[in-house]
């Protein structure tokens, strides 16, 4: 894990001292690892959206929210059966072993990398602390980074498979957080793009965030369009080679999944060679 991690700030080599301390060897910003856990994310007085996000959390762990941190043993197997799924229909494409490096970018506390059955597997949580601190995170075998996805403290092209699970609605610069998924992504690797909810937020998407959460922050969502997203790719040197959208999403219940890969003018896209396949989500 350590050969990974790099300064979030300026992306150079982390020293760990015997105190279990990381330093930038560049730039000397200091970093604690408490509980297992690399503590990467700024200082939360300098980030805004992340005291946010607290503030949310600390209020939606008392309520049903909680449910979705601690998954029952039915949605824990729909769960694995996405893992095996996304498993078998990315091995076409790359072979898929205990060497096969993935990144998982969410807000909860157990994931799909929790149930790929090969790979080294780490996930990214700007509430990683919070919810260690409560006991909301599962272990297994994931390396948890507590940083954002804004700024990844991980090495240049060190996955094949990077996944952003409902989490560009809730940044506060996603085109950074799309950027720094791709800089992290291997020249043949995979970025996979989901959300569960509208990217484009409604003008009352703040009705359902906890009293006080958001006094004189940011709302709940930011305003972010398929179109925003197309482009962003594009500047970031990827493009949607694979996509689906839920049949319900002209009732409101939306539910979308991108693949995306490095871009190839003039080429057959391998994420094309996934056309004929479904998934269940």
């Amino acid at each position: 894990m350590w050969d990974l991690l790099v300064c979030p700030f300026d992306h150079q080599p982390l020293a760990i001292s015997q105190w279990r301390w990381l330093s930038c060897t560049h730039c000397g910003r200091g970093y604690p690892v408490l509980d297992g856990i690399p503590r990467l994310l700024p200082r939360e007085n300098q980030v805004r959206w992340v005291r946010w996000l607290n503030a949310w959390a600390h209020q939606a762990a008392k309520s049903p929210f909680a449910a979705g941190v601690r998954l029952d043993e039915e949605d824990r197997r729909d769960l694995r059966q996405r893992a095996r799924q996304w498993q078998r229909a990315l091995g076409e494409l790359f072979a898929w072993d205990f060497d096969t490096q993935v990144l998982q970018v969410s807000l909860a506390g157990e994931l799909l990398v929790h149930h790929f059955q090969w790979g080294a597997r780490f996930a990214v949580n700007p509430l990683a602390g919070f919810f260690a601190d409560r006991g909301l995170l599962r272990w297994g075998r994931v390396r948890w980074v507590h940083a954002q996805p804004e700024q990844l403290p991980f090495a240049s092209a060190a996955f094949d498979l990077v996944l952003l699970e409902d989490v560009l609605a809730w940044c506060e610069w996603p085109q950074a957080a799309l950027a720094q998924a791709a800089r992290c992504l291997k020249p043949r690797g995979v970025l996979c793009l989901q959300w569960s909810r509208p990217v484009l937020a409604s003008r009352d998407a703040t009705a359902s965030a906890p009293a006080g959460a958001a006094r004189g922050l940011r709302p709940q969502f930011r305003q972010v369009s398929a179109e925003q997203l197309r482009s962003w790719l594009h500047q970031a040197g990827l493009q949607v080679g694979w996509q689906w959208t839920s049949a319900a999403a002209a009732e409101g219940r939306w539910q979308a999944v991108w693949l995306c890969g490095p871009r190839q003018p003039g080429k057959e896209h391998p994420l094309e060679q996934l056309a004929g396949l479904s998934f269940s989500f």
